[in-house]
């Protein structure tokens, strides 16, 4: 079976630092990856590579079998690549509809958005309410609208880039969505990466 994603040879280096030696990986069609490893280990480099915030400095991306040059974000989308990053991007005096509608360029994506928002979050477990202001969410809400807004996007390949709660009191507890249900539901494929294994369980 040709990979849906293959990594090969990648390497990135930042001043004083090798974030990613020689990494080589391949994802098929349905699978679910679990990249895990500590704090500074090269997860977030990897995976910002895949989804085109970071280039890398040697090494080859290859998308279902055709060598490709990931340009940004909005070319990783393009070819079906969705990543929930850890740090949300998220204007809080604004509603979970308006939010998703900022990431939208085209103007047709954006019809019919609130029936569409209720829809996929509800399909998937994730509900949220579309004209809730995100001031008034709970972290694991604004967590959801940005799971959903890659959701509708559609992609093949959704990555995610796990958080914690964490507390002084109490052990942290993961915060992953059911990738096992979903990737049976729409026969995608995941990679989690997480520093906890707890998370990388999903």
């Amino acid at each position: 079976m040709t990979p849906l994603v293959e990594l090969v040879g990648i390497t990135k280096a930042f001043p004083g630092c090798l974030a990613n030696d020689d990494v080589s990986l391949a994802i098929a069609p349905h699978q679910i990856h679990a990249l895990l490893g500590e704090n500074g280990a090269g997860k977030s480099t990897l995976v910002k590579i895949i989804s085109g915030v970071l280039h890398q400095d040697a090494g080859q991306i290859i998308w279902r079998g055709a060598h490709v040059t990931i340009r940004d974000p909005a070319h990783a989308r393009a070819l079906g690549i969705g990543m929930v990053f850890q740090h949300f991007s998220l204007f809080e005096a604004l509603t979970v509809a308006e939010n998703i509608a900022l990431g939208l360029n085209d103007a047709r994506e954006r019809v019919g958005l609130r029936d569409r928002i209720i829809s996929v979050s509800q399909s998937y477990g994730l509900p949220v309410d579309p004209d809730r202001v995100v001031h008034d969410l709970s972290v694991g809400e604004r967590q959801r609208i940005e799971i959903v807004r890659c959701l509708l996007r559609n992609p093949k390949l959704l990555i995610m880039m796990s958080r914690r709660r964490c507390s002084p009191r109490k052990k942290p507890k993961p915060c992953s969505p059911p990738c096992d249900d979903w990737r049976r539901k729409d026969a995608r494929s995941f990679i989690s990466a997480t520093s906890s294994m707890k998370c990388a369980r999903c």
